[in-house]
């Protein structure tokens, strides 16, 4: 508490009024969350955070993230979105594409205290929303004397991998229905 008067060029004194004056140095908190499987091959996605101010209040809420092509080597964070009311989230559309994604959220109090950014992710989620490319092939003739038949497939998918390939086939015995 601090007692304010002032003293004008008269010398005339100003009515004495109390002032509170409370300091905040402490910083808030936040974690962000993401529920569901890693990979995603669908946008957006949703990621919420929680953040507490146990003196003067959050005031906002960023959520950073950070890209990578090969889940090796990410690129720097880079701010996504700011929210300024609870509950916090962000509707998040993987703006880099398909790849890996880590995040991180950082609340800032009313004072202007923010959170360091921690030093490891919050959450990390995988975009792919590209279909694997799969063949197959039969070595020989059309017409076959003998069983088994051979047949070799290949798949590929460069961002989250072949996790399984299936064989189909048809039969007909006159090769029309």
């Amino acid at each position: 508490w601090a007692n304010v008067t002032g003293t004008d060029g008269a010398g005339l004194l100003s009515d004495s009024f109390a002032v509170h004056i409370s300091g905040d140095e402490t910083a808030p908190a936040s974690a962000c969350d993401v529920s569901g499987a890693y990979w995603r091959s669908s946008a957006p996605l949703t990621i919420a955070a929680t953040a507490s101010d146990s003196q003067s209040g959050v005031a906002q809420v960023q959520l950073w993230y950070a890209y990578s092509a090969d889940n090796g080597t990410f690129n720097a964070y880079k701010l996504y979105g700011n929210d300024t009311t609870a509950p916090y989230s962000w509707s998040f559309d993987f703006p880099d594409g398909n790849g890996h994604y880590r995040f991180y959220s950082q609340a800032i109090d009313a004072v202007g205290n923010p959170e360091a950014a921690p030093a490891s992710p919050d959450v990390s989620h995988a975009y792919d929303n590209i279909a694997p490319s799969a063949a197959c092939d039969v070595a020989g003739a059309y017409w076959c004397a003998s069983a088994p038949l051979a047949i070799s497939a290949s798949a590929l998918d460069n961002t989250s991998g072949v996790a399984a390939v299936s064989l189909y086939f048809q039969y007909s015995a006159d090769n029309g229905t």
